[in-house]
């Protein structure tokens, strides 16, 4: 039976559509070694079989919690086997902070389908979202749904079957390796700096998506901008590096402040 991972922030409507898209046909369990739950389900698309997996809502792979192990393992198919797809939400009213997870998973080329939630959130913040723009931009087929509200999931159905491999937002040799170091436990080296990088690189996504409507952003949608750099997985990082955090984190904030 083919795997599917559903991957994403928390509070980005994951498990929510997890509810929508398998009913009743599910199971709770927890996670070998954890105390994570781990919600599977069986779904059927045009006649195949599907096994989904609702992982655990994490911002970056690179954290020490429990969460965040548990994600690796199973995109490193440690826990069973190669995931044949990675199914990613992504929060409308909070994109570029999703982006961070978004360029690390979509290194390890597994072919991946994006569900774009929050769009009501993101209209109530002055925030547009043209989904071709953003599916061009990362690769992967797109479609926006609001898993509280909507019933058919047929639309999310089809974007399964149509998924392709990720563009690479980033490009950072051995990630995959540095990612197998992380899971063992020790210590990754550069973590910090690369996330850095990975967000320069995402800005410049951000900027081309504001450039060709494909996304608004009048104030600032990341409440993670307000958070220090460890919540992103970013330990001890150098004053140059903490200098250009400071000064690159923020989208377009406006008088008003932050929300």
């Amino acid at each position: 039976m083919k795997q599917i991972l559903l991957i994403g922030n928390p509070n980005c409507g994951k498990t929510t559509l997890f509810n929508r898209i398998t009913g009743l046909n599910q199971k709770t369990s927890n996670l070998p070694g954890t105390t994570v739950e781990a919600y599977k389900g069986k779904i059927k698309i045009q006649g195949e079989d599907y096994q989904i997996i609702d992982l655990p809502g994490i911002y970056s792979l690179f954290s020490n919690t429990e969460y965040e192990q548990v994600v690796n393992k199973y995109l490193l198919g440690h826990s069973a086997g190669k995931p044949n797809l990675v199914v990613f939400v992504l929060d409308a009213s909070n994109l570029r902070r999703n982006l961070l997870l978004y360029s690390q998973v979509a290194e390890l080329g597994i072919p991946s389908a994006g569900i774009l939630t929050m769009t009501d959130t993101a209209n109530r913040r002055n925030i547009t979202t043209n989904i071709s723009h953003i599916s061009k931009e990362l690769g992967i087929p797109i479609n926006g749904v609001n898993p509280r509200k909507d019933k058919n999931i047929t639309s999310v159905l089809d974007i399964i079957k149509e998924a392709k491999t990720p563009k690479q937002l980033s490009t950072n040799p051995g990630f995959k390796e540095r990612l197998e170091l992380s899971l063992s436990g020790k210590k990754v080296k550069g973590s910090s700096e690369e996330t850095l990088r990975r967000y320069a690189d995402i800005d410049s996504v951000i900027k081309r998506l504001n450039d060709g409507n494909g996304i608004r952003l009048h104030f600032n949608t990341a409440k993670i901008d307000r958070c220090h750099p460890s919540c992103l997985g970013i330990g001890h990082i150098s004053a140059h590096y903490a200098s250009s955090f400071s000064r690159g984190f923020f989208i377009g904030r406006s008088s008003n402040g932050m929300d």
